[in-house]
């Protein structure tokens, strides 16, 4: 990254874990643009256009088409939430991160004290209690993924 926090197409593809080419196809598409270009005609994209790839890549697991997803980005650039509301739903969505992380490590140890307990209603208890975990923290990740709350 430069030091003026701007990337470089090469630095902004490994950052968002795509090629070159694809930074590329998405620029000409015009679901991210560069801030603004060097001397040399290098393009600079910012922070924007990497949380935009990373959405784009998130939509495309989840199976949209090019078309949905420039909708969905189109829609999005057409409404800006309060900058207070943008980093708690960032921090929310870091936290949701985080438990779905620490819950995918504890399954194996739960699964352990579920085969060991004898009482099958404690073996029930932990294993609802991993299901029901695991279930809201996928919820809550597809939540802030999918935004259908902001109509996007």
């Amino acid at each position: 990254m430069q030091s003026d926090g701007l990337y470089r197409i090469g630095e902004l593809a490994k950052a968002a874990r795509v090629s070159r080419r694809t930074v590329d196809f998405y620029t000409r598409m015009g679901l991210v643009t560069p801030e603004e270009r060097t001397e040399g005609n290098y393009r600079l994209y910012g922070e924007d256009a990497l949380k935009r790839l990373l959405y784009i890549q998130e939509l495309k697991k989840r199976k949209y088409t090019l078309e949905e997803i420039r909708n969905r980005l189109d829609a999005m650039d057409r409404q800006t939430p309060p900058s207070d509301t943008v980093h708690r739903m960032e921090k929310l969505q870091e936290l949701m991160k985080q438990l779905e992380t620490e819950l995918s490590e504890l399954r194996p140890e739960l699964r352990q004290c579920a085969t060991r307990l004898s009482d099958s209603f404690q073996r029930t208890t932990v294993q609802r209690a991993l299901a029901q975990g695991l279930s809201l923290a996928q919820a809550l990740l597809l939540f802030i993924y999918d935004s259908q709350w902001l109509n996007l």
